[in-house]
Order: structure tokens, then C-alpha cells, then sequence
């Protein structure tokens, strides 16, 4: 049957693969998503719904109140922003439509799997990662891909770091990572109105709201209209809009769910101490093990634990996991796990 695809999608089989592709477990630290703080949100959307919308496809594709209270929380014109099925879709959007034949992407690692694997599925589309901004080529590259706040490892970039990535590459388009811009101690979408070569992706993934398959595309107002070529209106379900609007009503709790993060942080950290490490306000953190991350990861699934192995991620040392802050009993547990097995 391999006739029937393009090379390019049979060379990506050689990739690590999507590391969201794991078995359910008891105990599940490896995707992150963050305490569920939104029941009365979304009850209130749901209750106000009615089941007919199921039935068609309702118009306008974008619900104009969600877009304009995101607009007017990030401080940028409504023309700006594009609903999209989570980041991932507009991960997807991005890569598919500013990438064809002979293109290169240069991926500043350790970075979301993600970007390397949809890149090698495009036909005649080559990439190559980097550990250090200063590493980044200056020709010949169509997108360069950062996070920050960065997943794996915790860490913020500088925005004068960022900035200067940007400015350095007039000619390139920045796709930036924004998932975890929630807990950013600056504005990532203010580069969007200042450079015509940044593009943001944004989710409610990392609020608590993963199951909500709910994020955004943010850049100018040309660069949007050009995206969202090929794109299906209806991608993003009317319910799960309205379910958004209510939440982005009251973003304000955010700082509700800061607080509970900070608290299952501090559990682990008076636990396992120097082993974990957390160098932004992110929903996840690094396990140091003292032996290869992917036994660690083996010996923790075996007590009902899931975790994340370094292995999916390029440039991460190969004796660290990462793992979500979970509930304080899910917390409790991971502790009581790591120290019966011994493996910090």
C-alpha cells in the first residue's frame, strides 16, 4: 500500500511520533493541562445552549463575542486573531500553508515534538534544530519555531532574546509557541502588532481546558487573512465557543488557577527538593533522575504513574522527565512512587 502516499508522510514514520500517543494510566502526569477550575463556566454554556445548534452549521464561523473579548484581552485588533481546534491545529495551519517544496524550518529546541514531525510529513520540506538562538541560520530558512515560556524545560525566554530572533530575520516567519503564555511574566502578543513576521499560537489547553480542543492563531490582520486559506469555518464547534466565551469572561481566575499550581508546587519541591526543577510558573516541572529517563519513566508506569520520557524531546538531557502538577493526592503519589523506587 505504499504507493498510495507521498514519501515524505512514509519518511515521517521515522520520527519519534507524537508523544501524546500513550496508553491511559491510573495516575496521569505526562500531558499537561492544569487543575479544572471552569465547572461553572461551562455549565452556564451549556445550560444556555440550545441542541439544535448540533443539527447545522452555524454562522459566522468565529463567535464575534469570543473574538472580541480575546481581542480585548490581548490588546489587539479582532482581525488579528483565528480560532483554531487548539494550537496543535494551528500548528498544523501555519506549517502547511507557509511550507511547500525546497522550504526549510529551523526548530530553536527543545521545542514541542510536533514541529519536526509535521514538517517531515510536507513534500521536499527539509528542518534542522538548534540549541541556542545564536545558532539559528540567517538564510535560507522560510519559519523558525520557538516556545517560551518553553516546554520542556520551564524556562522564559528573555523578550529581548526573542526580539532580537525576530529582528535578526526579517525575511523568516516566527511562529512562537504561546501555549503556556498564561504564565509569561510579558505580553507575547504585543510582537505581533510590532513585527510583521510573527505569528502566536495560544490554547485553553494549558488553562485546565485540554478536552476543550479550543485555541488561537494571533498575527496581522494580511498575515491571518492568508492562513486562513483552506480552512474550514466550522472547524471550532459552536458549543465550544460559547463554552470559551464564558471562560474568557472571567480570565481573571486565572489567577485563581496560579495559585493552585503554585501550591502542588511547593508539595513537590519541600519533597524532592534540588531533584525537580521549575524556572517559570508553568503547569509542569523537570524530574532529575539518576539513572536514563526512559528506565525512570518504565519503573513509574509500573506503579500505575504516566510521565513524560526526555527522549521527545531534542536537547534535553537524557537523565530528566517531565511531569505535570497534578491534584495533592496525584502529587502525593508521584512523591511516594520516586522515593519507594528510588530513582533521584
Amino acid at each position: 500500500m505504499k504507493e498510495y502516499f507521498r514519501p515524505s508522510l512514509l519518511a515521517a514514520r521515522k520520527q519519534l511520533g507524537n508523544y501524546g500517543h500513550r496508553e491511559p494510566a491510573e495516575c496521569d502526569l505526562s500531558l499537561i493541562s492544569g487543575p479544572f477550575i471552569w465547572e461553572q463556566e461551562a455549565r452556564k454554556a451549556l445550560q444556555s445552549d440550545s441542541v439544535q445548534t448540533l443539527s447545522g452549521y452555524a454562522l459566522p464561523g468565529q463567535n464575534p463575542q469570543l473574538i472580541a473579548t480575546l481581542s480585548q484581552y490581548e490588546g489587539i485588533d479582532p482581525q488579528c486573531i483565528r480560532l483554531t481546534a487548539g494550537a496543535d491545529l494551528g500548528l498544523e495551519i501555519v506549517l502547511r500553508q507557509l511550507l511547500g517544496a525546497g522550504d526549510h524550518l529551523a526548530v530553536l529546541c527543545p521545542n514541542f515534538p510536533r514541529f519536526a514531525l509535521v514538517s517531515s510529513s510536507i513534500e521536499a520540506v527539509t528542518f534542522s534544530r538548534h540549541l541556542h538562538p545564536d545558532d539559528l541560520p540567517k538564510e535560507g530558512v522560510r519559519l523558525i519555531a520557538v516556545c517560551t515560556p518553553n516546554n520542556p524545560t520551564t524556562e522564559e525566554m528573555p523578550r529581548q532574546v526573542l526580539e532580537k530572533i525576530i529582528t535578526d530575520h526579517p525575511n523568516t516567519m516566527i511562529c512562537i509557541d504561546g501555549v503556556f503564555d498564561w504564565y509569561g511574566s510579558y505580553d507575547l502578543a504585543s510582537l505581533c502588532l510590532d513585527y510583521p513576521n510573527v505569528i502566536l499560537l495560544k490554547s485553553f489547553s494549558k488553562i485546565g481546558l485540554a478536552g476543550l480542543r479550543l485555541g488561537y492563531m494571533i498575527s496581522s490582520h494580511f498575515n491571518m487573512e492568508l492562513l486562513g486559506l483552506g480552512q474550514s469555518p466550522f472547524s471550532v464547534p459552536q458549543i465550544i465557543q460559547k463554552i470559551g466565551l464564558e471562560v474568557a469572561k472571567n480570565f481573571s481566575r486565572i489567577d485563581e488557577l496560579q495559585q493552585m499550581l503554585s501550591q502542588g508546587w511547593d508539595q513537590i519541591h519541600s519533597a524532592l527538593g534540588n531533584a525537580v526543577v521549575r524556572q517559570s510558573p508553568v503547569p509542569f516541572y523537570l524530574l532529575k533522575t539518576n539513572r536514563d529517563s526512559a528506565e525512570a519513566v518504565d519503573m513509574l508506569a509500573a506503579e500505575g504513574i504516566s510521565v513524560v520520557d526526555s527522549i521527545y524531546f531534542h536537547g534535553l538531557g537524557s537523565d530528566v522527565a517531565r511531569i505535570a502538577i497534578g491534584t495533592h493526592e496525584q502529587n502525593d503519589r508521584l512523591i511516594r512512587a520516586v522515593q519507594k523506587l528510588e530513582i533521584i
